[in-house]
């Protein structure tokens, strides 16, 4: 137990981490634009005699780069999933005014599964042994639309009229793997708690919840009476994670030891990855798959270092 807790701390921080310097980044994006945008309205007051030729010095728009990728169209991803901006403003103002008018809830309605395709970016969630881990999705247009999309989720759920606790007081037993929103517990690194969408993974008792929290792969407990109901248009963006073992890796003996857990770990801790998905595991849906980090097999890394324990 010990292990795994902290194991879940070490996950839950780094990718926390992640995704605030992420979000740092993107809004210093947006500040320039804005400056941008404010130098050009400026400009055009100074420049009414007809001139035209400074008057679009400063117009353009403003590309995003990540890492391997190329240029993206973000108002095209945000557009998909959202539709235009406009309307996604006035749905906001509308939340604001009859938030309950608009609640959805239908508990048939399921979260899409990640869609996991060969070369894809990844970084490591939680982990409890390197056959039983998470991995989160991090290509660059999944990092785009999902700080999109995790922005209207708190926008809706900081509206306090919006929440509706999804166990009722005093309940000492739901059916598991319902789908909320709860608060990500705060970090030493993470002042501000944002929401997120959860699952229930166990509700024992009244005080707690056991919830995995769907897009940074981590379970972790949460007070039952801070669990809201998740509406159903936060259900149509996919799962950003998704369960996952290495291929063709076993432990040296029945049980994952803790040093072939550790050396997994520090094999990709802090890094993003490329997954090669082979198969799924048909009980639990876990990815079968190959890491690699640039020109280093993760897997094979791991089998080495095994077979060195064995010998």
């Amino acid at each position: 137990m010990e292990m795994e807790i902290y194991y879940q701390r070490m996950r839950s921080d780094e990718v926390f981490n992640v995704i605030r310097n992420l979000s740092e980044k993107f809004a210093m994006m947006n500040h320039h634009e804005n400056d941008i945008q404010m130098a050009d309205v400026n400009n055009n007051n100074d420049h009414n005699d007809g001139n035209n030729n400074n008057d679009n010095r400063f117009k353009g728009s403003t590309t995003l780069y990540y890492g391997r990728s190329q240029s993206l169209d973000t108002d095209k991803i945000i557009n998909n999933l959202y539709g235009s901006s406009d309307n996604h403003s006035n749905n906001a103002d509308n939340n604001n005014n009859n938030p309950l008018e608009n609640l959805n809830i239908n508990d048939n309605l399921r979260i899409p599964d990640a869609k996991v395709d060969a070369g894809d970016d990844v970084i490591i969630g939680e982990i409890n042994t390197p056959c039983n881990f998470y991995l989160i999705k991090n290509n660059p247009d999944i990092i785009v639309s999902f700080m999109e999309f995790e922005e209207s989720l708190n926008h809706f759920y900081n509206n306090d009229k919006n929440r509706i606790n999804l166990i009722e007081l005093y309940s000492t037993s739901i059916e598991n793997n319902r789908y909320g929103v709860a608060k990500i517990p705060s970090t030493l690194e993470q002042s501000e708690k944002r929401w997120a969408r959860i699952q229930v993974v166990n509700h024992s008792d009244q005080s707690t919840s056991q919830c995995f929290f769907i897009d940074y792969g981590m379970v972790t407990p949460i007070l039952t009476n801070e669990i809201y109901k998740l509406d159903d248009r936060f259900k149509q963006y996919p799962a950003r994670s998704f369960k996952a073992a290495l291929a063709d890796v076993s432990p040296k003996s029945e049980f994952w030891s803790l040093s072939e857990t550790s050396f997994f770990e520090s094999l990709s801790k802090d890094k993003e990855l490329i997954i090669i998905p082979m198969n799924i595991i048909d009980n639990d849906d876990r990815h079968e798959c190959n890491l690699l980090d640039n020109d280093i097999d993760i897997n094979d890394e791991v089998n080495n270092f095994i077979r060195g324990s064995c010998s």
